[in-house]
């Protein structure tokens, strides 16, 4: 499995998936661009023969700020998992994706029942009758480094668990922190001429991808040797 593959079948997928979708595949081109026989193995494992659902959290004032940002990480983590299984991803073999634990459905749950953000997630992720959930908590997200409005650099930071599910009850089973930046280039303050739409799709694309890399095994980039 690796992501030259990846790209073919998210190009495919564009066609019937919403705009911000289609620029987390071109963000896949990019990494599948490069080539390199280094295979990173995933971090977790977990996920074949399961029941998988996404679930994003968030502080007030991140949200305020950004009002879709939990159902855009969680889409597109979710369409990123599905686009793999369907290039047989061996980490992914016989994984399901209930409709009734897909992201709206899980976004719908938290507007729902408010009162469940300050549940421990052991005691919520029973209730989406899945036996995984990838919970992820994003701490921050900036368009702008340093505060500088001229320049469009994000950032995003936060941490992804894995709570298994079974007979009722549930425990984390893998938990790693994770920071993505669009453009990624250490060597440059920001870019200018962007606008905040394209920098946010492509930071939260980023980010959902370093989260993919975690599950499943992939090629390294060719600098990363």
């Amino acid at each position: 499995m690796n992501y030259r593959s990846i790209r073919s079948l998210c190009q495919i997928a564009v066609l019937a998936t919403a705009a911000f979708l289609s620029q987390g595949c071109q963000i896949l081109g990019v990494v599948a661009g490069k080539t390199s026989t280094t295979v990173i193995m995933p971090a977790y494992t977990g996920f074949a023969g399961q029941s998988v659902g996404v679930m994003v959290v968030t502080d007030p004032g991140t949200r305020t700020d950004f009002p879709r940002i939990q159902l855009d990480v969680s889409e597109n983590l979710y369409n990123k998992m599905k686009v793999a299984q369907g290039m047989k991803a061996e980490e992914l073999r016989d994984t399901k994706f209930p409709r009734e634990a897909a992201p709206d459905a899980i976004y719908a749950f938290q507007r729902n029942y408010p009162q469940m953000e300050w549940e421990p997630i052991a005691n919520v992720a029973p209730k989406f009758n899945v036996t995984r959930l990838i919970y992820v908590e994003v701490d921050s997200l900036t368009l702008h480094p340093d505060n500088v409005a001229e320049l469009y650099r994000g950032n995003v930071t936060g941490r992804v668990q894995v709570i298994e599910v079974s007979g009722g009850t549930a425990k984390s089973a893998y938990s790693n922190r994770i920071t993505a930046t669009f453009p990624d280039d250490p060597n440059s303050p920001g870019v200018l001429n962007a606008n905040s739409r394209d920098i946010y799709s492509h930071t939260l694309d980023s980010f959902s991808t370093k989260i993919l890399e975690y599950f499943i095994s992939h090629e390294a980039p060719a600098n990363a040797q």
